[in-house]
């Protein structure tokens, strides 16, 4: 039994910064030499892998709105469901409907241009809206504090730390000859564009260089996951055991569920 590729669902897609990147041909001639005959692939701008739509520009526009449609969804489900559930049934049905949704593979698409996610930024505040029963001009920032959820920032930020630990091996360290306080650090470059300043690499390694070194030995999951939670970090700040600065920076009004 030999594999072969089904040509009626192959399509391919190259990737580029914009559109001036693209090659012009658009589709790709391959020739069977089993039929002996020739088959067309065909060229696509978006690709669905997993659950995440990826773009020929990696801009996730297309995959965020795939997001917003749900959460339009939800919007209604929720403005039912408020009638008959009490907040701590609601809080817990938004982090398993709503959140579950926004926080998946947000490491990869999380740090976009601010203009593409600032929709589901939005689509997010109105959602919360219509769970507290507040009218449009009611403060976002306050949203978030009353019903006692994290902002997609702080989402964001939680992901890329729980990620810069669990894949703490695989980061290149600064070349010390003699010990320093910046011994354990990962290595850093200094970048210009914008899209990669708020990406997950950039990020997690300011994030991973901030930690305390009793957090970055942590090697099992749920250590990890416990040791970076907010009640967590509130803990360990008031303790001093790292600058309460540091916690402010990453951990902003960050309360993560369960």
């Amino acid at each position: 039994m030999s594999l072969s590729i089904n040509f009626s669902k192959t399509t391919y897609m190259t990737l580029s910064i914009n559109q001036s990147g693209q090659p012009i041909e658009s589709n790709i001639e391959v020739y069977n030499s089993t039929t002996h005959t020739y088959h067309t692939i065909t060229k696509t701008t978006k690709s669905k892998y997993l659950g995440v739509i990826v773009d020929q520009h990696i801009k996730w526009k297309e995959h965020i709105d795939h997001i917003r449609n749900k959460l339009r969804h939800l919007t209604y489900i929720f403005s039912n469901l408020r009638r008959i559930c009490s907040m701590n049934h609601l809080r817990q049905l938004y982090f398993g409907l709503a959140q579950s949704i926004i926080q998946y593979c947000l490491v990869a698409w999380g740090g976009t241009y601010q203009n593409i996610i600032e929709p589901l930024r939005r689509s997010l505040n109105i959602l919360l809206r219509v769970i507290l029963k507040k009218d449009r001009y009611f403060h976002s920032n306050d949203l978030y504090q009353i019903f006692n959820v994290p902002t997609l920032n702080d989402i964001y930020t939680y992901k890329i730390t729980f990620f810069s630990l669990k894949h703490s091996h695989n980061w290149i360290l600064t070349d010390q000859t003699y010990n320093t306080r910046n011994s354990n650090n990962i290595q850093t470059i200094q970048i210009h564009k914008t899209i990669t300043m708020k990406h997950f690499i950039e990020k997690g390694a300011q994030i991973y260089n901030l930690l305390p070194d009793h957090i970055r030995t942590l090697t099992n999951s749920t250590f990890i996951k416990k040791a970076v939670s907010r009640k967590e970090m509130v803990k360990r700040s008031q303790q001093n055991y790292f600058h309460v600065q540091i916690f402010t920076f990453l951990y902003r009004g960050v309360y993560c569920a369960g």
